[in-house]
């Protein structure tokens, strides 16, 4: 190879293609060649494109032509491609090419290797469409890695990827503009759509200026990347049609997104996205109706919080550790790509719509499960499940379930999991489920009146109940349960405190106004402990019902014109009881506005082994007990829900020892939306929230 020979190189390429046929797998391709030629006489070459299939390669385009000097020169491959393949974020298939260069002796003066995938994009009534197929958006607000080794980011992003496509994330929309082009690769290579921005962004007062030399540039890099599906415009940036216009002319096979007002712009083709968290399903579906939603972007990535106050400034489906938060599971729900819902839940039937699979949900196993308390009793599977794209189909489920049970809670489960194992996911993994309770009514048995007898002490200072082997005392200046004993065993080492929290504060209540003390006929003892709280400018009265089996039921009425508070208490019990187990809302934390990504179910872990420890929402009952099954239960009353935060009491220490003799913080309160829905509270103005303590063995 001679000095001349040398002179050339391969600038850059880019890579256009058209469908030839309704299933896009006979395809024609277009390769824009630059070669630049640094010699300083004309040079004959000739251009070849190569298909690499393993180790076989086939020569598919080829042109000569004639180089100037100290020039960039432009030639255009064009080929025709059959049996091809598409890509998608479901199934990212790339093909392997080269371009080579070669002088009049065919000698190989350079060539350039690179990998493309054949995907095509429609906007059609409103929608897109990817290779035919309609695509619904589901993704994320991504900020890249710094940068780093290339191995080290290919790991980082190739574990993003996995936890989104688990998540039912298919696409991402860039933070930045200037991202690594590794990251492209990982996405090409691994399937995520990519809505990416075509410009830096260059803030001026409330406007956002774009560099047309800048914004050619950025298309440019990303251009061949099959995974960037749509180019994004900040709604500040100035002089948007112009800008619009640029993007077109380097660039008319994307879609544009502009987020501000697109008036003005001709064969501006709209597609809506929505950034935030929906909270209710129908309001989206409400909307679809009017203008149809392409994607939906409802949180960033990553959650941050603020060094200082850490306060949550950013929501996201992972720690920067990579763990998940509870919006993960939340967002999984949302993203789900069928929807399900009971026509006649006691007949079993049930109606699936498939609102995004283009596979016709033929890639999946469905099956179903009865729960009673969140114990499988009976399952089976679905079978015959082929349901186009936005079609439904109506299902029977043939429970025949004879023996109920009085007071139990029936749940259905529906499950979607995978039918082969993928590189991100295991066979059988769920992507999509619904449950829904079952309303059985059992017939009530008659209630058997207690033989057991307690006794009471009403002391000045304080309420004492006495049974066969318990006792609990009720403090009368402050109104609270000061212990419960069982078989001369002390339950709670401090006071069990009830309290009001107003938002984030809890409120200080005044002193006990009044106590009243009553028995019933079922030999119970009601003690009725009235306080004032002025910051709620109204009273509460707790209401402790003691059993003659030395259950507790406390009942908190409250009369205020505030309807946005919480009432709870907190007990304080001692470390041998850190078995958790709950009847409600899991595994994973979750909070009575962040639990629709979960499901009811029986759980269990010991606080002092496990991380996990958390908040836990929905929930009947909740148990706290030691290596032999002996403890505390908590339990809802007349189906008011309720919220549970267990924990070690301190910080939790990764040397389990040092956990082991810290007592166990339980914190219980009432679901908000629980409280007005039980009780008829109209007549009396008043507001109630109840629940109930006993000794399990």
């Amino acid at each position: 190879m001679n000095e001349v020979d040398k002179a050339i190189k391969i600038d850059r390429y880019y890579v256009n293609s058209k469908a030839l046929n309704e299933t896009y797998d006979q395809i024609y391709m277009y390769t824009d060649v630059f070669i630049t030629y640094m010699g300083s006489t004309i040079q004959p070459v000739k251009i070849e494109l190569w298909m690499i299939d393993n180790e076989n390669e086939n020569l598919v385009a080829d042109i000569r032509c004639v180089l100037t000097a100290k020039n960039i020169s432009k030639v255009t491959l064009e080929n025709e491609l059959d049996g091809i393949s598409t890509w998608s974020s479901d199934l990212p298939k790339c093909y392997s090419f080269k371009i080579v260069v070669k002088n009049e002796k065919d000698e190989e003066l350079c060539q350039k290797k690179f990998e493309h995938g054949f995907r095509f994009i429609e906007i059609n009534n409103d929608m897109i469409h990817i290779n035919g197929k309609q695509v619904t958006l589901n993704g994320v607000v991504y900020k890249n890695y710094e940068q780093d080794d290339i191995e080290a980011m290919q790991r980082k992003y190739i574990e993003d990827i996995s936890i989104m496509k688990s998540n039912n994330i298919n696409t991402v929309i860039t933070y930045d503009y200037n991202n690594a082009e590794v990251f492209y690769d990982m996405c090409n290579k691994y399937g995520l759509y990519v809505i990416n921005k075509p410009m830096n962004e260059q803030e001026h007062e409330e406007e956002i200026l774009f560099n047309e030399e800048e914004t050619k540039n950025i298309i440019y890099k990303y251009i061949n990347y099959s995974c960037v599906i749509v180019w994004n415009i900040d709604a500040r940036v100035n002089v948007p049609i112009n800008l619009y216009k640029k993007i077109m002319l380097l660039d008319n096979t994307r879609p544009i997104y502009y987020e501000g007002n697109a008036t003005g712009l001709k064969n501006y083709n709209p597609v809506t996205f929505t950034y935030n968290f929906i909270k209710e399903d129908e309001k989206m579906d409400s909307e679809s109706k009017e203008h149809p939603i392409a994607g939906r972007f409802l949180c960033d990535y990553i959650m941050i919080r603020d060094e200082e106050t850490e306060e949550l400034t950013q929501k996201g489906i992972v720690y920067n550790d990579r763990h998940l938060t509870p919006y993960a599971s939340e967002l999984k729900k949302k993203y789900e790509m069928i929807n399900i819902y009971p026509k006649d839940i006691i007949k079993g039937i049930f109606s699936i719509k498939n609102c995004c699979d283009p596979s016709s949900l033929k890639d999946y196993d469905f099956t179903w499960e009865i729960l009673e308390d969140g114990i499988v009793i009976k399952s089976g599977e679905l079978t015959d499940i082929d349901i186009p794209i936005n079609k439904r189909k109506d299902i029977h489920i043939d429970y025949n379930m004879m023996d109920i049970l009085e007071n139990a809670w029936y749940h259905i489960n529906i499950n979607m999991s995978t039918k082969t194992e993928s590189w991100w996911a295991e066979k059988g993994y769920n992507v999509a489920w619904a449950q829904y309770r079952i309303p059985y009514k059992a017939p009530k048995k008659r209630k058997i009146k207690s033989s057991k007898k307690a006794r009471l002490r009403d002391r000045k200072l304080k309420v004492e109940v006495i049974g066969d082997n318990f006792e609990i005392i009720v403090d009368k200046l402050k109104g609270n349960i000061r212990s419960i004993e069982f078989d001369r065993q002390e339950y709670v080492l401090s006071p069990v405190k009830v309290y009001i929290e107003n938002g984030s504060s809890r409120l200080e209540m005044s002193k006990v106004k009044d106590v009243k003390v009553t028995s019933t006929d079922e030999g119970s003892y009601e003690i009725d402990i009235i306080r004032k709280c002025p910051q709620i400018k109204g009273n509460i009265k707790t209401t402790y019902i003691i059993e003659p089996d030395g259950r507790i039921n406390i009942i908190n009425k409250i009369r205020s014109s505030n309807k946005s508070i919480k009432v709870g208490m907190t007990l304080e019990i001692p470390a041998e009881y850190n078995d958790f187990s709950w009847l409600g809302k899991g595994p994973n934390d979750t909070y009575p506005d962040i639990n629709s990504g979960t499901k009811v179910g029986l759980y269990y872990y010991n606080l002092n082994n496990s991380i996990k420890s958390g908040n836990k929402s929905d929930v009947r009952w909740a148990a706290l007990t030691d290596s032999d099954g002996e403890g505390l239960l908590v339990e809802s009353c007349k189906d008011i829900l309720l919220n549970i935060y267990p924990r070690v009491h301190s910080s939790y220490s990764i040397n389990q020892e040092e956990n082991n003799d810290k007592p166990i913080i339980l914190d219980v309160s009432c679901t908000s939306k629980a409280k007005y829905n039980i009780f008829d509270t109209s007549s009396t103005g008043e507001d109630i929230y109840a629940f109930s303590i006993k000794r399990v063995i």
